[in-house]
């Protein structure tokens, strides 16, 4: 998604439409639907207006998923835990380390 290539996937493990809208970063399709995967994927040539919408939408979403913003998730989640009023930015990194 980062890279701005369009994804044809399945919902796999079930953590793809975690990270994908179908219709809307990616095309998401039955599993062992190859019929369904081959169809997708035309239509991306066929449409490329639609594929580059697809692309944009991807790569902006998937900074959601940058190691900064990934470590900034997990830190408010500790904080949280350890009834931590701070934000991150405000605390030293020493006691950021020690609590995690």
């Amino acid at each position: 998604m980062a890279s701005g290539l369009n994804v044809v996937t399945t919902p796999g493990g079930g953590a793809i439409p975690f990270i994908m809208t179908d219709q809307e970063t990616g095309i998401i399709v039955k599993t062992d639907d190859h019929e369904a995967m081959a169809a997708a994927a035309l239509r991306l040539l066929a449409e490329p207006d639609f594929a580059v919408q697809l692309a944009r939408n991807a790569r902006e979403a998937s900074k959601r998923f940058t190691g900064n913003a990934i470590k900034e998730q997990w830190l408010t989640l500790y904080m949280q835990l350890a009834n931590v009023t701070s934000s991150a930015a405000e605390l030293p990194a020493t006691w950021i380390a020690k609590k995690i």
